[in-house]
Parts: C-alpha cells; sequence; structure tokens
C-alpha cells in the first residue's frame, strides 16, 4: 500500500527554488530527463518547487515502486493494494495531507492524537480487521468489514482508506506510467 500524499514527508528536506528543484532532478534521473519529468510535473516559480518536488520524489520512490512491484505479484497470485488517503487534524498540520507512515497508527489502533473525527476510528477499526483477517486467511476481506477487490487486471482496483473506504482504480496513472517508462528507457540504455 501507499499513502496519497507519500512525498509529503520529506517536504522540510525538498529544494526551495526552481534551480534547486532542476539540479534535483537533474542528479537523480540524468540530463536527458529533466525536460520530460518537468513536463510531466509544471514547475513554474521558487514557490512551487517543495509540493512539486515532494510530488515527484513520492510517485517516483514509493507510489511507482509500489503499483509495478503489486502488478507483477498479482501474475503469480493474490494481491491486495490499499491507498491511504485519510487526513487526520493532525496530518493536515504537519504534513498538509496523508503523507508517509500516515496510516501506521490506524493499522496498529494507536491513534494519539487529541483530535480525533469520527472517520479516524472508523478507518482504524477497518484496517485493523482486515490486517488481522488477512495474517489468518491470507485475504483482507470478512465479515463487517468493506469489501476489498484482489489488484488484478483489467481494473487494477485497490482499496481507499479516506474520509470514506472505497474502491478505486488508477490513482496517479499517467505519473506511474510516466515513471514505467522512464525507468524502462534508462534500463535499457545501460
Amino acid at each position: 500500500g501507499y499513502t496519497s500524499d507519500e512525498g509529503n514527508f520529506f517536504l522540510p528536506a525538498a529544494p526551495k527554488t526552481m534551480a534547486e528543484a532542476r539540479a534535483f532532478i537533474e542528479a537523480k534521473f540524468g540530463t536527458a530527463a529533466v525536460e520530460r519529468v518537468m513536463r510531466t510535473y509544471p514547475l513554474t516559480s521558487d514557490a512551487d518547487a517543495p509540493a512539486t518536488l515532494t510530488r515527484i520524489f513520492g510517485d517516483y520512490e514509493l507510489l511507482t515502486s509500489t503499483v509495478l512491484t503489486a502488478k507483477a505479484m498479482a501474475r503469480r497470485g493474490a494481491v491486495y493494494l490499499f491507498q491511504f488517503s485519510r487526513v487526520s487534524p493532525q496530518s493536515r498540520q504537519a504534513w498538509n495531507g496523508a503523507a508517509h507512515t500516515a496510516e501506521i497508527p490506524y493499522v496498529f489502533g494507536t491513534l494519539p492524537f487529541p483530535q480525533l473525527e469520527p472517520q479516524d476510528q472508523a478507518v482504524s477499526e477497518a484496517m485493523i480487521g482486515a490486517w488481522v483477517s488477512f495474517a489468518k486467511t491470507g485475504n483482507p476481506n470478512s465479515a463487517g468489514l468493506p469489501g476489498w477487490p484482489r489488484y488484478s487486471p483489467p481494473r487494477f482496483e485497490h482499496l481507499d482508506y479516506g474520509d470514506t473506504i472505497e474502491v478505486r482504480s488508477g490513482f496517479r496513472r499517467t505519473q506511474v506510467e510516466f515513471w514505467e517508462r522512464l525507468l524502462s528507457e534508462q534500463r535499457g540504455a545501460k
């Protein structure tokens, strides 16, 4: 699984200017990829740099690798993919979204937040139930829990733990496909 705002966790360390962002992209992906990355993730001012770079980082480092791994594993067996998009009041203040690791207190029922909203407890209970069911049976589905489809073609559906819990597909599909192509091209060039 992944969070909807994976890269926000790294916001404090993100480049602060367009020049720093460009240098980061070039160092990470090579000179030939800079313009392609910047077309996919438009960067128009220094003010955009931190948020844009955290989106790039989250999509490349965490989201894409998770999705590609799930797709590969789905060819061999049952895979259940989740997205965590619930943004608690504390996450809104600290990370401006559902950042990397935001789901952990929900999964383990250790919500340390002084300002819980009703959705927080409901999401936590559903996640705990699904994880326990999966540990017992290899399937996160059981009575009283939201239905969680297998992650398989052609729809590649996942369960989104957000303000509501629902089945979705194609989260940032364009960006994942971009990184998949770029990585494939870079592997072929070596």
